[in-house]
């Protein structure tokens, strides 16, 4: 059956195939924000880490051993 069949004899697909695309593009768009903001706490925890491995040796110490042990 072609589309204008459905349309013809099925008038209420006419209207919910706009909503399943318009839901669908705000699935897709939702799920792009989340890894962009999942990022972004990601940079900003790693940020803030780096700045306080520069400010105290002990961490910078842990994180080298960590590196040193992640590298092995």
């Amino acid at each position: 059956m072609t589309a204008l069949a459905h349309a013809t004899y099925f008038p209420a697909m006419r209207a919910t195939q706009p909503a399943r695309q318009i839901a669908h593009i705000v699935h897709s768009v939702r799920a792009v924000f989340h890894a962009w903001s999942q990022a972004r706490r990601q940079e900003r925890a790693e940020r803030a880490l780096w700045s306080m491995a520069l400010a105290d040796p002990r961490v910078m110490t842990d994180l080298t051993c960590a590196l040193s042990r992640h590298g092995d």
